[in-house]
């Protein structure tokens, strides 16, 4: 048993060391990847992220590359800035709040550039086309309720859904095409014979010194914008990379997002895109909270802040002594029943049984009776005078037990001599 105790205690932290190994590990293989993190974002390093894209920006030695990981309302000014939304979901953007484009424009008033480039999708996505339809069907409502009831009773008004964003209290939702003057639609991407989308070719439409066409992954394009909006490149005459000015700053919105990612990094690389989208801006942030990427600091930001990694380390090496004192048994377990050296169990005994072993090694058996004799002049015979005789006859017994040989004396007999004279009141 002992040996045993011994090998666990052993094995204990050759087990602990080997676990925290493995765990370093495997979140080393995931965050190397960054698949955990959405597509097209700066941190996320397989062909759907941007990273290539962001680490080249960062070895330049005349830009400050950083990424934006807080609240939209913690958005710093825009001068000398370019701030990258990529990724961005055509759907979510289509009705932003008031307050989001104010903090954008003013990015871009401050003398900042935006660049907001979405992901692309083969088709119109679902999430649009049962926005559309349920718009459809709210409108041939409306068409109906216009003619009344015979009896002249108004049209019954539509209850929204619990939860839904329009009804939010102080919210308001506003589309790109009332704010900005644009608007998304979709052209679906041919197909192959194999029954897979294929790309289509964006040409260049501003003259300026780009790729005179582009690889587009999207069926995704802008619809009529304005006449403020200026068209980079077009697919088949619908508008795919739009750029306009905001005060000192400006405005870029690309329908694809292919061309920054990883993949496109080693197969399609357009240094030339990328130069003017950067422009001549010396700061340049990657905006990751539309992502879902947010830093929220916890306890671990907070034991950095205030240095408290010793007390932590410390309060780890107190529960581990805890659960090692509670694991591991510092005295030999002993059988459930002692046994005598016949093999016999060992009975359990009272207190009256300890109180006569604790007698026998504290007092001789030639002390016994003086003792007691002693013990009850201490409580009942002093003081008291018509008990002196009877104390010089239980004298007399203890002389004459003490005066005979030591085989010879009964203890037990001279005790029931004391007590016939103690008893008789005569």
């Amino acid at each position: 048993m002992l040996n045993k105790d011994k090998a666990s205690l052993l094995l204990l932290p050759v087990l602990v060391v080997v676990f925290g190994l493995g765990m370093v590990r495997l979140f080393q293989l995931r965050f190397e990847s960054g698949d955990i993190y959405p597509p097209y974002s700066s941190l996320r390093a397989d062909p759907l992220g941007t990273k290539a894209f962001y680490q080249s920006l960062e070895n330049l030695r005349e830009l400050l590359v950083q990424r934006f990981l807080q609240p939209l309302d913690k958005l710093r000014e825009g001068r000398d800035t370019t701030l990258f939304i990529l990724g961005a979901d055509p759907f979510e953007m289509r009705h932003s709040t008031e307050g989001e484009y104010k903090k954008l424009e003013q990015f871009m008033f401050d003398g900042g550039r935006i660049v907001i480039s979405f992901a692309p999708s083969n088709t119109k996505p679902p999430a649009i086309r049962r926005e559309e339809a349920e718009q459809t069907r709210s409108n041939q409502a409306k068409e109906d309720r216009k003619s009344f009831d015979p009896d002249g009773s108004p049209p019954m008004k539509r209850k929204r859904p619990v939860g839904d964003e329009e009804d939010l209290p102080g919210v308001k939702r506003i589309s790109l095409k009332e704010r900005w003057n644009v608007a998304f639609a979709y052209q679906d991407l041919p197909k192959a014979a194999d029954d897979v989308y294929q790309s289509v070719p964006a040409r260049k439409m501003a003259e300026l010194e780009l790729p005179a066409a582009l690889t587009w992954h999207t069926a995704l394009y802008f619809n009529k914008p304005g006449p403020n909006w200026k068209v980079i490149y077009a697919r088949e005459k619908h508008p795919v990379l739009i750029e306009r000015r905001f005060g000192r700053g400006a405005l870029a919105c690309s329908a694809d997002s292919y061309f920054l990612s990883n993949e496109a990094m080693r197969k399609e690389r357009q240094p030339a895109l990328l130069a003017w989208l950067v422009g001549a801006w010396h700061n340049v942030l990657f905006d990751e909270t539309h992502l879902g990427v947010m830093e929220q600091p916890g306890i671990a930001a907070l034991v950095r802040a205030y240095r408290l990694g010793g007390l932590v380390i410390g309060l780890m090496l107190l529960a581990g002594l805890f659960v090692w004192k509670n694991a591991v048994r510092f005295v030999p377990v002993q059988d459930p029943e002692p046994l005598d050296v016949r093999g016999h169990a060992v009975a359990g005994r009272d207190s009256a049984a300890g109180f006569v072993n604790l007698l026998r090694r504290g007092i001789s058996p030639s002390d016994l009776l003086p003792v007691c004799v002693s013990e009850w002049k201490k409580s009942r015979a002093r003081g008291r005078a018509g008990l002196v005789a009877r104390t010089e006859q239980i004298a007399a017994v203890i002389a004459e037990e003490a005066g005979r040989p030591a085989r010879g004396r009964n203890t037990v007999e001279s005790y029931q001599r004391i007590s016939r004279i103690l008893s008789d009141r005569q």
